[in-house]
């Protein structure tokens, strides 16, 4: 698990997780805090070249706790997770995790 700071109109992407033999993977989401902004967005990526990026999965995000997904079928060899904070003003404190494994 990664640990990141968001700010107010901030977007940020995790680095690439390969996803070796897998074609699932399940993505955890903490949100630690979150001060002043009106949501966090989460999009679960993919790619096969770690240049072009395709969206899959997302989510919004608008009060502290967990969210958990399961991603099946997935035809990719590298998952991220893109975030964007959304308010005029405020941080978010999150933890992130991308775990592949074979469906």
């Amino acid at each position: 698990a990664h640990r990141l700071g968001l700010v107010a109109s901030e977007v940020t992407a995790s680095e690439a997780v390969e996803m070796l033999d897998g074609n699932a993977a399940t993505v955890g989401i903490v949100i630690l805090n979150l001060e002043s902004l009106s949501q966090v967005v989460i999009v679960v990526e993919l790619s096969n070249d770690r240049q072009g990026w395709r969206s899959a999965i997302s989510t919004s995000l608008r009060r502290a706790g967990y969210w958990s997904v399961q991603a099946t079928g997935i035809g990719a060899r590298y998952v991220r997770l893109r975030y964007t904070g959304v308010g005029a003003s405020g941080t978010a404190i999150l933890a992130a995790l991308v775990k592949p494994w074979k469906n």
